[in-house]
């Protein structure tokens, strides 16, 4: 995954992979680097839904509705199976410029 995603271009993504051992929803989260715990920061969110093997997606500056400002960033991966059974969080940093 590259570290650095250019906000000033919609084009401009980094690609996001990721392997699954079955079928699953996997919730993707971003988070401001440094918001951690006792910090009133939301995580923008979503969830996509990967099937077994090799999956990837494109994470733009532009998540949701809004654009996420210039700064770093943690995005965060957890996958949930139909069981209900969830992984460890998988976290990856990265850098939104302008």
């Amino acid at each position: 995954m590259p570290r650095t995603i250019d906000a000033t271009d919609p084009r401009a993504y980094a690609l996001v992979g990721f392997k699954l051992s079955e079928q699953a929803r996997v919730r993707v989260a971003v988070h401001r680097a440094g918001s951690g715990k006792g910090r009133a920061a939301r995580a923008r969110a979503r969830v996509i839904t990967g099937h077994e093997g090799f999956n990837s997606f494109r994470l733009r500056a532009h998540f949701g509705r809004r654009t996420l400002p210039p700064g770093a960033y943690r995005l965060t991966l957890v996958a949930t199976d139909r069981s209900g059974n969830r992984s460890r969080a998988v976290e990856r940093r990265f850098v939104v410029t302008s």
